[in-house]
């Protein structure tokens, strides 16, 4: 799997402006995620070079073949042909073509209904995507992409077809169900109280800090040293000094440069000895000289959060997420089950292994497969 296509997706098929959260990141992921395009098989040649594809089913007038299944399914194939032997490999490879048929079926349904809504891509559309893709991966021509996909045994048509595909589903998706879900206030705060356990965090403190070091072995007088060098900077801090200007000009701590920010840190994360008035003193209270095995310290808390359960109002949008996935998954199988209860579905092939003849995995490529991963259709 080329690790490009799992990252930087283009606006185009992240679904920008078309909602947001984890129905785009599941779907999208799925988008241009072909594992199947390994170099995806044909039916065995007849005499005199003829191939023979038989029609595995109807939808509606639509016709879905055996080598469109045999070719989505062809690493699970691989894998079964190598890890089964008679009977139980003739079983596996039946179940294998239920399920990548029925598959097929419901995106064929729904690319009919994204048909029948207008909703299918221009050339320009995908054209644009493509360029899209590029632009983010880094490939200034055509000639290179071609490369990138013919490593995984993809041309650059049939990844055409695919991004083609898979914008129309996107798009009929978000008219026929994620636009049909609303997640309201009252649910969130609901959600909210059931969970709260959840939502329990670790107390959290957001500190700058001084450090004179003493180094180990020191001398009494470089201790004292050390101890008089704190307490001048201590002195300029109790008469109003900028904390980050004094830990600039005197700390020996790795973030003096930084003013002595040592950012947000977590209970536990601290010497005991810095954790202790780090989640006592009050927010822009600055401490005593404090002696740790490193030397003289100094800190100052610019900002702490001690509740033991994260407030409503900064989980509320990992809610309203939750909710929608949720929400999402229901209405989903509600929409599918309505396109398959009207839908004229005819199975021409059925799982009899005399029927269906799967090729071997050692079998010889043929052309890569039009259609996208079985899974595009979940948000």
């Amino acid at each position: 799997m080329l690790p490009w296509l799992l990252k930087d997706h283009p606006s185009s098929l992240r679904g920008e402006g078309l909602g947001d959260g984890a129905e785009h990141r599941r779907a999208l992921t799925a988008a241009i995620g072909f594992a199947l395009g390994l170099g995806l098989l044909l039916p065995a040649p007849m005499a005199e070079g003829a191939v023979l594809d038989r029609i595995a089913a109807v939808v509606n007038n639509d016709v879905i073949t055996l080598s469109e299944v045999q070719e989505e399914a062809l690493p699970q194939i691989q894998k079964i042909t190598k890890d089964y032997v008679e009977p139980e490999q003739d079983a596996q490879l039946v179940s294998l073509y239920q399920k990548y048929l029925d598959q097929l079926i419901i995106r064929r349904l729904q690319v009919q209904e994204a048909r029948k809504d207008q909703l299918i891509p221009s050339a320009a559309e995908v054209n644009a995507t493509l360029d899209d893709l590029k632009k983010k991966n880094g490939f200034k021509t055509d000639d290179e992409l071609k490369r990138a996909l013919a490593t995984e045994g993809l041309s650059l048509e049939a990844f055409r077809r695919r991004v083609g595909e898979q914008l129309a589903l996107s798009r009929v998706t978000l008219k026929e169900v994620r636009n049909k879900i609303i997640v309201d206030e009252k649910e969130i705060q609901q959600f909210y109280e059931a969970h709260r356990e959840e939502y329990r965090r670790t107390p959290e403190v957001n500190i700058r800090h001084v450090l004179v070091g003493v180094p180990p072995e020191a001398s009494e007088a470089q201790v004292a040293a050390a101890r008089a060098k704190a307490e001048g900077a201590l002195a300029k801090l109790r008469a109003g000094t900028d904390f980050a200007e004094v830990a600039r000009a005197t700390s020996d701590g790795p973030t003096a440069q930084a003013g002595g920010s040592l950012g947000t840190l977590h209970r536990g994360e601290m010497a005991p000895e810095l954790e202790e008035p780090a989640f006592t003193l009050a927010v822009g209270q600055v401490s005593d000289l404090i002696r740790t095995q490193a030397g003289f310290n100094i800190i100052k808390v610019e900002a702490r959060k001690e509740e033991p359960v994260a407030p409503l109002e900064e989980v509320r949008d990992k809610i309203r997420e939750a909710l929608l996935d949720q929400k999402y998954d229901a209405k989903y199988k509600e929409w599918i089950e309505s396109l398959k209860r009207t839908a004229s579905i005819q199975i021409r092939i059925h799982g009899d292994p005399d029927q269906v003849v799967l090729p071997p995995a050692s079998a010889p490529a043929g052309r890569p497969s039009a259609a996208p991963k079985p899974s595009v259709t979940k948000r």
